[in-house]
């Protein structure tokens, strides 16, 4: 067996160190870019319908004109998936792999945000149910003032599925 390792081994291409790098760096780039699209626009996200972002998102809409937000939020869209796209180093890329790639992006980054703005939209409705009915609770155009915004943006995605033992009772 170790005759014919060394005889085809030396014919194999070398693995990369780690071979997940490359999905760890696209990952992270797409993840930045979810959390500034959140931070940069999260009044107007919490505020207006979630379709809002998948609109900004591709760019269109079947009816009417995209809002100066929407496309400023594809502007932002776009760069980060030909960077990925880009970073795959995929040779002679046909133009149906291309697109398949770039619809997959897309609704990864759909998911994401609109994963980001229901979570934070439930988490203002329960710190709504916490305080008095009297007390106006405004969703901020500054959210960082806000301790929980705050922890969201610096969480990982694994963190909002556990559930602590004192939270296993409270069912929403």
């Amino acid at each position: 067996m170790n005759y014919l390792k060394n005889i085809f081994g030396k014919y194999r291409k070398e693995e990369p160190e780690d071979i997940t790098l490359m999905a760890k760096r696209n990952w992270s780039l797409i993840e930045n870019t979810v959390k500034d699209i959140f931070k940069t626009y999260y009044e107007t996200l919490m505020n207006e319908h979630i379709t809002y972002i998948v609109f900004a998102v591709w760019g269109a809409k079947k009816e009417g004109e995209l809002t100066s937000i929407q496309k400023e939020i594809n502007d932002m869209v776009i760069p980060v998936i030909k960077e990925v796209i880009s970073r795959m180093d995929i040779k002679n890329i046909r133009d149906e792999q291309e697109y398949a790639l770039d619809f997959f992006l897309r609704g990864l980054i759909i998911a994401k945000i609109t994963y980001m703005i229901e979570l934070a939209r439930v988490k203002v409705l329960q710190k709504k149910s916490m305080v008095s009915e009297n007390y106006d609770f405004p969703i901020s155009s500054d959210p960082s003032e806000s301790q929980w915004f705050n922890d969201f943006m610096n969480m990982n995605d694994n963190k909002w599925f556990r559930r602590s033992d004192d939270e296993s009772n409270n069912r929403w």
